[in-house]
């Protein structure tokens, strides 16, 4: 029976350059059997993570001079599996789709209100003591 191996996947934050030390943020390490390891247990162990909107997923080849592999299959996910019997852990990157604001062209003549931010809604709100609140009996 073969050992399991770790990989290490990192997610939900940003890459300072497109390389293995380019990456900034937190990581989840995953403890694998290399008999369950495959393209589609990959996928639905992001869906657990909450990663829904998935742009690509890459992994780490240290012995390769690009990095940086595309992971779309179980062709990948065996070299994935050769890596880590060889170096004990291999690294899963996955890139989010970046969300960019919709640029809206707004007419001058019209005046737009302007919308307190979500943190002040409630500061000017004034609350009447006991004694301000009158009660009309019917």
């Amino acid at each position: 029976m073969e050992e399991f191996f770790s990989c290490v996947v990192h997610h939900m934050e940003y890459f300072k350059e497109f390389n293995h030390n380019g990456y900034v943020g937190d990581v989840e390490t995953w403890d694998y059997d290399p008999e369950f390891w495959c393209y589609f247990e990959v996928l639905s162990k992001l869906k657990e993570l909450g990663s829904l909107l998935i742009s690509s997923l890459c992994y780490y080849d240290p012995e390769l001079a690009v990095e940086m592999v595309p992971f779309r299959d179980d062709v990948a996910a065996r070299r994935m599996q050769h890596i880590a019997l060889l170096h004990k852990i291999v690294h899963l990157y996955v890139l989010h789709h970046v969300c960019q604001a919709e640029v809206v062209n707004m007419d001058s003549l019209i005046k737009y209100p302007i919308l307190a931010p979500h943190n002040d809604v409630h500061e000017n709100v004034v609350v009447p003591n006991e004694e301000e609140i009158v009660v009309e009996e019917a």
